[in-house]
């Protein structure tokens, strides 16, 4: 035998033994999870650290042979199922180095504040705590912190980079065109500090999340808005000074708190959230025969399929995500659809490709946004054609503004000792080369493509939102908002949270509130063997790229290239971080 059919050989046993091992463990799992569960009431454990996806639209390799995390949607429906469950006596969090941004923060304080109206039990455990997991924990009816923990209040700080000296360092230059006076996505590239207007737009940002957490703090532990501004001043504290300050009831371990909740080692009263999950439950509301799709735009949006890049993280793509809609609509037994949008957008026409859709979509089902953390530029421009547009007060969103551009390379390859000689038919033919920079003829022309799409996206605003082209311009130019402040402008028509979203869904729908229903998801989940299947063909695909001609290699390079040269972008470059 050959020493390569060897070689598969053992590849085809390795895999269908780790199948037979796979199919093995969840059968025996599947059973177990019917063993008699007791009837006294359980606390529900709930950890939360990290990132937190939407939705698992990609596959790690750990996810080929481990349960995948749970997403911000099933931790959600969970803890609204326990709010109903009389199996659950209690719900017991402990956030940690949490890495999501404020808006999905947001939707886990909203969830358990939900919660909070069964009467239920709602404790928070801390250990170190960041100024995030401690305004997720400060809804909880008491906050306990092991006794040489650490509470880091410390308010709210916003970040942006700027690269111009340094790419002028090393001969890069940034051409860039935008339309709108707050479109400073490019800024990063351009300048080497923020400008009037970007000042502006930050500073308004900043307020409006600081203002929201001031007020949320204050009223979840009883202080004044003075109180709680010169608390956050006065910090980090030490468990003790944050226990003397008022922000914490209790310095307790946790197996303190196991104990007082009448937990042993013979008869635990807690369950892990990721158990409750998995065991067999009663039907609710959210398990029935009607359906509502939940579908998620995550990512950067771009043409062609769902993906990931190593560079703008997941990828959005406009024909998939058509396809998704068209299935949700298409599927009789489907009432309604939730487009669940986290995405600082991208490609100007693959956002409109999109937006097609949701406006052929709203003229046969009733059909909601849902906005996460950031649905800004492309990521609004594929919202506004909803029947109902919902965001959490601290969404990032509108980023009304386009731009493109490209860099000028000929100084780095100068310095690396690299010529280019070009020869051209067309005045323009070598526009988007990066061995110069734009004229100012070709500038113009790039500026008139760029007014004509901005000045489209305006009047699909306008007409969406049922206001003047002059109203939308003037909250438009670019600039982002804070969720709230985009509510009082009409950008979005609700503050709310994927319940929020769900219960409208039903509303719209026309099914009774008490009336079950089922959810579907997509992108769906594979199963194991499409994601076997799927990192194989990954596989291969690297070992040709290694071994066949050069020819192939560029040509991978073209067909991952995410945006073609010249393209308009409505998107958000840079992620504007505030911590």
């Amino acid at each position: 035998m050959k020493y390569w059919h060897k070689l598969l050989l053992i590849l085809v046993i390795g895999i269908g033994g780790c199948i037979f091992v796979l199919v093995f463990i969840n059968i025996i799992s599947y059973f177990s999870s019917f063993q008699p569960i007791s009837t006294e009431p359980k606390y529900l454990w709930l950890r939360l650290s990290g990132d937190i996806q939407e939705n698992t639209s990609r596959d790690s390799f750990s996810e080929l042979f481990l349960e995948a995390h749970p997403t911000i949607l099933r931790y959600v429906l969970g803890i609204h199922h326990a709010k109903n469950d009389q199996s659950i006596a209690g719900l017991i969090i402990q956030p940690q180095n949490l890495q999501i941004g404020w808006a999905k923060t947001q939707e886990f304080r909203e969830a358990l504040m939900d919660f909070k109206k069964s009467g239920k039990k709602l404790i928070a455990h801390l250990e170190y705590a960041s100024t995030r997991d401690y305004y997720l924990a400060s809804v909880c009816d008491k906050i306990f912190i092991v006794p040489h923990g650490l509470l880091n209040l410390l308010g709210l700080t916003a970040e942006m980079t700027f690269l111009k000296d340094g790419l002028d360092k090393l001969g890069i230059k940034a051409s860039y065109i935008n339309i709108g006076r707050y479109k400073t996505a490019t800024d990063t590239y351009t300048r080497n500090n923020m400008s009037s207007s970007h000042r502006e737009m930050v500073t308004t940002l900043l307020d409006d999340y600081y203002d929201q957490l001031v007020n949320d703090l204050a009223v979840s532990r009883a202080k004044t808005k003075n109180q709680l501004v010169q608390l956050i001043n006065n910090g980090p504290y030490s468990a003790s000074q944050a226990f003397k300050a008022g922000l914490i009831d209790s310095l307790i371990y946790w197996d303190q708190v196991k104990k007082l909740l009448g937990s042993t080692e013979e008869n635990s009263s807690i369950i892990s959230f990721s158990e409750y999950l998995s065991s067999p439950r009663p039907q609710t509301a959210i398990d029935g025969r009607e359906k509502i799709a939940f579908i998620f735009a995550q990512g950067t949006i771009a043409s062609g399929g769902h993906g990931y890049s190593p560079i703008y993280g997941d990828i959005t793509g406009s024909y998939t995500l058509s396809r998704y809609i068209r299935r949700a609509v298409n599927d009789n037994s489907v009432k309604a659809i939730v487009l669940r949008i986290d995405s600082p957008g991208g490609s100007g026409m693959a956002a409109d490709i999109i937006w097609r859709e949701v406006l052929l979509a709203r003229r046969k089902k009733p059909f909601i946004v849902s906005m996460s953390d950031v649905a800004a530029s492309g990521g609004y421009y594929i919202a506004m054609a909803a029947d109902s547009v919902i965001a959490h007060p601290m969404t990032i969103t509108g980023s009304i503004g386009v731009f493109s551009g490209k860099f000028n390379m000929k100084g780095f390859y100068e310095k690396l000792g690299i010529k280019k000689e070009e020869m051209r038919r067309g005045q323009h033919a070598n526009l988007f080369s990066d061995y110069r920079d734009f004229t100012e003829q070709e500038k113009k022309i790039i500026e008139h493509n760029l007014q004509d799409f901005y000045d489209n996206f305006i009047e699909k605003v306008s007409e969406n939102r049922n206001k003047s082209a002059a109203e939308i311009n003037k909250s438009a130019q670019g600039r982002v908002w804070s969720g709230y402040r985009a509510k009082q402008l009409g950008l979005v028509d609700t503050l709310g949270s994927l319940i929020t979203a769900f219960k409208m869904a039903k509303r719209m729908a026309n099914i009774p509130e008490n009336e079950s229903v089922r959810i579907i998801i997509y992108p769906e989940k594979k199963t194991l063997l499409e994601r076997l299947i799927a990192k194989q063909l990954n596989f291969m695909h690297t070992q040709l790229a290694l071994y066949l001609p050069s020819h192939y290699f560029r040509f991978t390079q073209i067909e991952h290239q995410l945006f073609t040269n010249g393209e308009t972008l409505a998107l958000m470059p840079y992620y504007l971080n505030i911590k």
